[in-house]
C-alpha cells in the first residue's frame, strides 16, 4: 500500500459519499438525524479544542522549562562576568584592601550589589586622600575588558533571544556606554599628554572618580540582575 496522501479525486469522491450519506439520513429522519449529527459535531469540536488546549499547555510548559535553564545559565554567566570586571578596580585600591569591598566575597546577607557599592565608596575615599601616586584607569579598563566582551558576545545575545528582560538589557547597555565614554576620555587625555611622560596621562582624582563611575554602572547592572533572577525563579 502506498504511503502517499489521497489525491484530489479521492478526496472529492469521499466528500460526495459523505454528503450523500447525510442527505439520505436527513431524508429518512430529518429531525432525529440532524440532532444526532449536531450532537456528534459538538462532541468532535469539544474534543478537538480540549486536545489543542492540552497540547498547547504541555508545549508551553516544556518551552518555559527550556528557557528557564537558558535564563539561569545566562544570569550565572553575567554574574561571574560582573565580578571579574569589577575586580581590577578593587585590586587598584591601596593596601590594606577592605574585604567588605571585594566583589569575589559574596554571602547570602551581603550580595554582589552591596560589595560593589562599598567598592565605589572606597574609591571615592581614596580619591580624597592627598596622595600623589598615579591611579591607572586604563589598566583597570584593560583588565576588565575581556569580561565585558564576554557580556557583549555571549550574555546580550541570549537576553535578546529570551526577549523578556528589557530592564536588564538597558542596564548592560548603560554599562557599555560608560566604558565607551571612559575610553574616549582616556584617548583625549593621552592625545594631550607628552608621550615621554612617565605618569598616568589622566590626573589621579579624575581617574579615581571615573573608576568609581565604572563600578557604579556595574553595581546598577548587578542590582537589576538580582531582580531579574528573582522574577525568573518565581515564574518557574
Amino acid at each position: 500500500m502506498s504511503g502517499r496522501l489521497p489525491g484530489r479525486a479521492t478526496l472529492r469522491a469521499s466528500a460526495v459519499v459523505i454528503a450523500a450519506a447525510i442527505a439520505a439520513g436527513v431524508a429518512l429522519d430529518a429531525r432525529g438525524f440532524a440532532g444526532n449529527l449536531l450532537a456528534e459535531a459538538i462532541g468532535v469540536i469539544v474534543s478537538v479544542l480540549l486536545t489543542v488546549l492540552v497540547v498547547e499547555r504541555l508545549l508551553e510548559r516544556d518551552r518555559r522549562r527550556r528557557w528557564h535553564v537558558v535564563a539561569q545559565e545566562t544570569h550565572e554567566t553575567l554574574r561571574k562576568s560582573l565580578v571579574l570586571a569589577a575586580l581590577p578596580a578593587y585590586l587598584a585600591l591601596p593596601s590594606p584592601k577592605p574585604l567588605e569591598a571585594d566583589p569575589r566575597i559574596v554571602t547570602d546577607t551581603d550580595g554582589l550589589t552591596a560589595r560593589l557599592e562599598q567598592l565605589e565608596r572606597e574609591l571615592h575615599a581614596v580619591g580624597e586622600q592627598p596622595d600623589g601616586k598615579p591611579f591607572w584607569l586604563e589598566q583597570v579598563l584593560d583588565s576588565a575588558r575581556p569580561h565585558l566582551e564576554r557580556v557583549s558576545s555571549s550574555v546580550l545575545p541570549r537576553l535578546l533571544t529570551l526577549g523578556n528582560d528589557p530592564d536588564l538589557l538597558q542596564h548592560l547597555m548603560a554599562l557599555e556606554e560608560t566604558v565607551n565614554q571612559l575610553d574616549y576620555r582616556l584617548w583625549t587625555a593621552q592625545a594631550l599628554t607628552d608621550a615621554d611622560e612617565a605618569l598616568s596621562p589622566m590626573a589621579r582624582p579624575e581617574a579615581i572618580r571615573h573608576t568609581a563611575s565604572f563600578v557604579r554602572a556595574i553595581a546598577d547592572a548587578a542590582r537589576q540582575l538580582d531582580v531579574s533572577a528573582a522574577a525568573e525563579r518565581a515564574a518557574s
